[in-house]
């Protein structure tokens, strides 16, 4: 949890900074507004040089799912429209270091050190997960 709260601090820009315009911004919730009229476009405003032409029409070579997360909050939060790319990083920032934290804690279960020493080891592959790994790069600005 406390990894969580470092996470947050760095995403955020010191928790100052959460809805905030970022490049590709728009991306994902261009495509959300293109799922909704049945189609897989992305309007090349809002990917820009990344732009696949494929048959006339651009695509975004990204996964589709954080599209489909911004379709509900796009329609609880109109104003968060192209924003919510720290939200959704620190999310998945979040989801990584618990599923991390959780094959750690699966592989360290049958080991025959003494409880003490895994939880040490455990917790410093977590915390060497948060902060040695490309995580942290993932989620600056």
């Amino acid at each position: 949890m406390l990894l969580s709260g470092v996470l947050w601090f760095f995403t955020t820009t010191g928790g100052r900074q959460i809805f905030v315009k970022e490049v590709l911004g728009d991306a994902y919730d261009s495509q959300a507004e293109h799922f909704l009229r049945g189609n897989v476009d992305v309007d090349v405003e809002a990917i820009g040089h990344e732009a696949m032409i494929v048959n006339g029409h651009a695509r975004m070579y990204f996964g589709p799912f954080p599209a489909f997360l911004r379709i509900p909050l796009n329609f609880l939060y109109p104003a968060g429209h192209g924003k919510w790319s720290r939200i959704s990083g620190f999310c998945a920032g979040v989801i990584a270091l618990f599923a991390f934290a959780g094959l750690v804690r699966t592989a360290l279960r049958s080991s025959e050190l003494s409880p003490r020493a895994r939880n040490w080891l455990g917790n410093a592959c977590v915390v060497g997960f948060a902060f040695g790994s490309p995580l942290l790069l993932l989620l600056g600005n």
